[in-house]
């Protein structure tokens, strides 16, 4: 299989009318309604490379005398024709199926003229390179009107469009069980439904799961993948028990909300305007803590011109970039770790560096060593509050001396938010609650200690109400308030 064939069949399952391929850019599918982009960059090296494979022999002069190139190539059957504009360091090459299409027809006439004869596709060797199969396609997250897409498991496409029916935030699937979805925060079956034979959700979840994620399941290895079509967006954690596979779904919106539609008080917002320093987002699990960072990155990508890093382990909502540039990147595909990542920002001099989960020691080191150098920080942290959350970070970046780091992560801090989810009494769906705290000098001292988390941090907090600041009792009470239970 050429290397180019995973680009190929992203085309053909989206009804794609081609695909425009450029150096260190993210893929661009073409559809008549407008441009489509995947999170899929191809490097110029394996750009060059993936079209070197299939191109003619006439058409690799014209490549190699860097002269615009038309050339037809055969693919699993499907003929295509690939445009290639060349400049230095830089290549753009649009790929087309040849259908008959008013859209392909159009794409044709723009591209360049020079045609070459047709060669078919050949074995690519095996080299370690990314091909199209990781590619991510996000076909549309503004379309008013979806087309259907599908995974290509007739149940499992099911399923999920139950789920958000049902407007369901968790989908739980188990070997011989009935399919479970967590509604408002409560588990329950999906009633016009059959418990699910072993051997037949280990196929269906085989369909769906790329290929290293699949082995890793039936191995034993918990694994976990983001899958994406033009309706939802899905993380997708698989297990394996004493009955066979299983698979714990998180349904989520394709778009980050803005703060508002979460409740995320303003002064949480305002504080990520800051041009250095830290804040952190924590809460427990299913606290709703990645939405809330994602957020935040939102109001800073639509209403501020800055350059954001947003890294994590898996791409859970993508950003399509407005006022901002925004690069999203996955550890352990785009960056080793967390920290390779941290360091490529403070190069590329990111205005807002965002983790995902700071939960290793490389990770929190390299979050104190990015302070220290004057770095803006955005970090997510499984904690119950914010003081807690900074003394995880500094524990896990210096266990033999964390008072060191905590006073360094004390210094630099902005605000922080912690979050819990509230049932509405009327059973109508949950909110969250939000401990708020801005980086005032008192809110500093408190920080700097330990014991300055139990006896000054809330007279600190308190202080600070007319500015924003509200601890999570205050939440919760003005949550009850308002109807809410927690």
């Amino acid at each position: 299989m050429a290397r180019i064939d995973g680009y190929l069949r992203s085309i053909e399952k989206f009804g794609a009318a081609g695909a425009l391929l450029a150096s260190g850019q993210a893929v661009t599918l073409r559809f008549p309604g407008g441009d489509r982009q995947a999170t899929q960059i191809t490097p110029h090296d394996q750009l060059v490379a993936m079209v070197r494979e299939v191109a003619s022999i006439d058409a690799l002069a014209s490549l190699d005398a860097s002269r615009p190139t038309k050339f037809e190539f055969v693919s699993a059957g499907v003929a295509y024709t690939a445009h290639v504009t060349i400049s230095p360091g830089a290549w753009q090459v649009l790929l087309t199926p040849q259908t008959n299409t008013p859209a392909m027809a159009v794409m044709a006439a723009a591209a360049a003229t020079q045609t070459t004869a047709p060669r078919a596709a050949t074995p690519a060797p095996v080299l370690a390179v990314e091909t199209g199969d990781g590619m991510e396609i996000e076909r549309s997250q503004y379309d008013d009107a979806p087309e259907s897409a599908t995974s290509g498991s007739t149940l499992l496409d099911e399923l999920f469009a139950a789920a958000r029916a049902a407007r369901a935030t968790d989908l739980y699937l188990a070997a011989d069980a009935v399919p479970m979805i967590r509604v408002a925060g409560e588990l329950q079956p999906m009633r016009d439904r059959g418990a699910i034979d072993a051997d037949r959700l280990e196929r269906e979840l085989g369909i769906l799961a790329p290929a290293e994620q699949r082995d890793g399941a039936v191995t034993g290895t918990p694994s976990a993948f983001v899958y994406g079509n033009r309706e939802v967006r899905m993380r997708i954690s698989l297990a394996r028990d004493r009955r066979g596979a299983s698979a714990a779904i998180r349904l989520m919106v394709l778009e980050p909300p803005p703060p508002e539609r979460l409740g995320l008080p303003d002064a949480a917002v305002r504080a990520l305007d800051a041009s250095r320093g830290l804040m952190v987002v924590t809460g427990g699990p299913g606290s709703g803590k990645t939405t809330t960072l994602a957020s935040l990155l939102h109001a800073q990508n639509t209403n501020a011109a800055r350059f954001i890093l947003d890294l994590a382990h898996t791409i859970e909502m993508v950003h399509v970039s407005r006022r901002s540039i925004v690069s999203q990147r996955t550890v352990g595909e785009h960056v080793g770790s967390y920290a390779v990542g941290i360091a490529a920002g403070l190069r590329e001099c990111a205005d807002v560096i965002a983790i995902g989960d700071c939960s290793d020691s490389d990770a929190a080191s390299a979050v104190v060593a990015a302070l220290q150098a004057g770095a803006m920080l955005l970090v997510g942290v499984a904690a119950n509050d914010v003081a807690t959350a900074l003394l995880r970070i500094a524990q896990l970046a210096e266990p033999g001396d964390p008072a060191r780091a905590l006073r360094i992560l004390a210094q630099n801090f902005v605000a922080g938010t912690a979050q819990t989810m509230c049932r509405r009494s009327d059973g109508a769906g949950r909110f969250a609650a939000f401990e708020v705290i801005l980086g005032t000098e008192a809110v500093k001292n408190a920080l700097a200690t330990v014991d300055g988390h139990t006896t000054a941090l809330p007279s600190a907090i308190s202080l600070g109400a007319a500015s924003g600041m509200q601890s999570m009792a205050t939440a919760l009470a003005d949550a009850a308030r308002r109807g809410i239970k927690s």
